[in-house]
C-alpha cells in the first residue's frame, strides 16, 4: 500500500503543476484590416480602403517559466479590405485592346491557429503585468464574401462563388502588446493591440487572369478578453 502512495502522489503532484502552468481563455478582437499586393503588366491594383472585421475564439497560454508562456489557441478570424483593378485583355475577333475595371471588397472568414511566445513583465502594478507577443498562424479558409454577397456581383465574375477565387490556406506571422490583470485568485482581464501580417497569397491566380498577382492581408486588431 505505501508502495502504491508514493507514485500516485507524485502522479497528482505532476498534475496539478501542469494544471497551473496552463490557462485557457476567450478573446474578441474588433480590428480594421487591408491588402498588400503585387501587380504585374498586365494588371495594376490599388487599395480602396480597409474595412472593419470582427474575430475571436479559444486562447491557450502555456507557461514554462514566470515570465514566459506558449501561446497558442484556435480563432475565428476575418480579414480582407477594398482593392481597386485595371487591366487590358485583347478582344479576340478585332484584336484591339480592352480595358476592364473592378474593385473587390472583400471579406474572407478563416478558422485560425496562432503560435507563439508571450512574454510578461514582472508586476508593474498590484496585480498588473505587461505582455509581449511574437509568432505565426496559419488558417483555413471558412467563408468568403464580395460586398457582403457570397457570390461576385456586376460583370467581374458574376455570380460565381468568391470562395473559388480565394485560396484555401493562409500563413502569417503577429506581434503585439498588452496588459493583464488578476481579478481574484485565478481570472485574468487583458486587452492590447496586435498586428497580423499575411505572408502567402489569398488571391487565386483566376481571380485577375494573371499568376503574377498576389495579395496578402494586413489586419490591425484590438483583443481583449478573459482568463481562467
Amino acid at each position: 500500500m505505501k508502495n502504491l502512495l508514493l507514485p500516485i502522489a507524485l502522479v497528482l503532484g505532476l498534475t496539478a503543476t501542469a494544471q497551473a502552468q496552463v490557462e485557457i481563455g476567450l478573446k474578441l478582437s474588433p480590428g480594421f484590416s487591408s491588402n498588400r499586393f503585387t501587380e504585374s503588366k498586365t494588371v495594376t491594383l490599388a487599395n480602396d480602403g480597409a474595412r472593419l472585421h470582427l474575430g475571436g475564439g479559444l486562447v491557450v497560454d502555456y507557461f514554462f517559466g514566470e515570465n514566459y508562456a506558449f501561446n497558442t489557441g484556435l480563432e475565428l478570424v476575418s480579414k480582407g479590405g477594398n482593392v481597386k483593378s485595371a487591366s487590358v485583355t485583347t478582344d479576340a475577333a478585332t484584336g484591339l485592346p480592352i480595358p476592364t475595371s473592378a474593385t473587390l471588397k472583400l471579406g474572407a472568414q478563416y478558422v485560425q491557429a496562432p503560435v507563439g511566445i508571450k512574454l510578461f513583465t514582472n508586476e508593474i502594478a498590484p496585480d498588473t503585468r505587461l505582455y509581449f507577443l511574437l509568432g505565426g498562424e496559419v488558417g483555413v479558409l471558412a467563408g468568403a464574401r464580395s460586398d457582403g454577397s457570397k457570390t461576385f456581383k456586376g460583370s467581374f465574375h458574376k455570380d460565381e462563388k468568391v470562395t473559388k477565387y480565394i485560396n484555401t490556406f493562409e500563413a502569417g506571422v503577429q506581434v503585439g502588446a498588452g496588459a493583464e490583470l488578476l481579478m481574484g485568485k485565478s481570472t485574468k482581464v487583458f486587452g492590447g493591440f496586435s498586428y497580423h501580417r499575411g505572408l502567402t497569397n489569398i488571391a487565386d491566380k483566376s481571380l485577375y487572369g494573371d499568376k503574377d498577382v498576389a495579395v496578402q492581408n494586413n489586419l490591425f486588431a484590438l483583443d481583449i478578453g478573459l482568463k481562467f
